[in-house]
């Protein structure tokens, strides 16, 4: 009985070992595995919570991801008025870290678009950057603050066009000219008129390579954006 529960099941225990594994090397990286899984079963948990709540299971990824975004822009804004301090901002990028372990294993488990997947590996990259080494910690939280700023209305979009919203193709437009602005203009001026855009270390170079593929993969994705509106007008 589980020899063949491990056969009809092996694609999902593939994906919780890779997870589990994947979290482990995280840790070791990032100094804080406790912190680390917390965070990450607690998105998963709020995935849950969010899906019995809805009842819709369609929903479920892109309100998470919508509460991770509100939630991330909550913790950045009310630090920087408030105390501006560094260990609270590494524990906000520990924070996003989690997400990302948390919705990679969602999006390889739900086969969602590959460019999410390549993505949340660059953005993961420089977040573990970010995370262990002082000098990248402010340009990590601005990419963060910046990045997530687009990501509210497109969830609001995903939303909208599965529960098929009158005002789909609106906020698709919306969305659309707020991630233009913010990840091709404005993150490549702060980038390139960024300390870290000058430094000339090895690690300095992986992260500016990887802002730079960061910022194609943000240039396919409106071009695709731009073909779904087109095809729907």
């Amino acid at each position: 009985m589980f020899v063949n529960w491990i056969i009809n099941n092996n694609e999902n225990i593939y994906n919780l070992v890779s997870l589990y594994t994947f979290v482990n090397i995280i840790s070791l990286i990032s100094y804080n595995f406790v912190k680390l899984s917390c965070y990450s079963l607690f998105w998963n948990n709020i995935n849950i919570k969010v899906k019995i709540l809805i009842k819709n299971n369609k929903l479920e990824d892109y309100i998470t991801s919508l509460l991770h975004s509100i939630g991330l822009l909550f913790l950045i804004i009310c630090n920087f008025l408030t105390v501006n301090n560094n260990y609270i901002y590494k524990d906000i990028v520990l924070y996003s870290i989690s997400y990302f372990i948390y919705d990679i294993y969602v999006i390889i488990e739900k086969k969602y678009n590959k460019l999410f997947l390549y993505h949340h590996i660059l953005a993961l990259t420089n977040l573990i950057i970010g995370y262990n080494y002082e000098i990248f910690l402010i340009p990590t939280i601005m990419s963060l603050f910046i990045g997530e700023l687009s990501n509210p209305f497109q969830n609001t979009y995903k939303i909208c066009k599965i529960i098929k919203h009158k005002n789909t193709d609106c906020i698709l437009k919306v969305f659309i000219c707020i991630f233009f602005v913010l990840r091709l203009f404005i993150f490549p001026i702060y980038w390139i008129n960024s300390d870290i855009f000058n430094l000339n270390s090895n690690i300095s170079k992986i992260y500016n390579f990887i802002f730079l593929l960061g910022s194609i993969v943000s240039g396919i994705w409106v071009k695709n954006m731009f073909k779904i509106l087109k095809k729907n007008n």
